[in-house]
């Protein structure tokens, strides 16, 4: 439970699932030091490759195999938070890694299953542009859904814990940190967290009743 964000935050199906089996992950890679972002940074090229998997039109054994993939990415997904809470490793890169490795996923899903549609559905080899539409609008509101969820999340654990048990940010404080970081020698470090400045823009934008409060 320690390893844990808060109990009224969790999932039950994380609960039951996927935190025991990121416990163990978290557990073992504490023993021979590695550390959280090296464990999300897996967690992407198994989603992406469980995206790639689903290309194929054919059960087995290509998408099991991306099924289990991603059920794996998922495991990573929650070890590499609990590592992080087990030895108070915590970073804003890791923040910003974590967010864009679910983001990094479902695009390689998505772009899988619309090419998947144009090779071997008739109906969309013949209307090719129509898969590629809905894809387009249905990965939009699942960004959008996944970056508010996880903003309400931290405000949540904000209120509950305090500063030391949220990980929630504000674009004050991210301009600040982002003009205090000259360009020489911190390009990628700049790069990161523009990203997650400009992200954290717009979950503020879509919040203005919750910034009040």
């Amino acid at each position: 439970k320690q390893s844990l964000k808060s109990m009224d935050t969790e999932e039950t199906i994380d609960l039951l699932f996927y935190r025991p089996i990121g416990f163990a992950w978290a557990k073992l890679c504490a023993k021979i030091g590695i550390t959280p972002n090296v464990i999300t940074i897996a967690s992407i090229f198994l989603g992406i490759g469980a995206g790639i998997m689903f290309y194929f039109p054919h059960l087995w054994p290509y998408n099991i195999i991306g099924i289990f993939l991603l059920i794996w990415a998922n495991s990573f997904d929650s070890a590499d938070g609990q590592l992080a809470r087990m030895t108070q490793q915590y970073s804003r890169l890791g923040r910003i890694l974590d967010g864009l490795s679910g983001d990094l996923w479902f695009a390689a899903i998505y772009i899988a299953i619309c090419l998947r549609m144009n090779n071997y559905e008739p109906f969309f080899m013949e209307h090719k542009w129509l898969i590629w539409t809905i894809a387009v609008v249905t990965g939009m509101c699942h960004a959008k859904q996944a970056a508010m969820a996880r903003y309400y999340r931290q405000f949540h654990l904000f209120f509950l814990k305090g500063k030391e048990g949220s990980e929630l940010d504000s674009v004050d404080v991210l301009d600040k940190r982002l003009a205090e970081t000259p360009w020489k020698g911190n390009l990628w470090k700049r790069a990161t967290m523009l990203v997650y400045r400009n992200s954290t823009a717009n979950q503020e934008t879509m919040t203005t009743l919750m910034q009040r409060l």
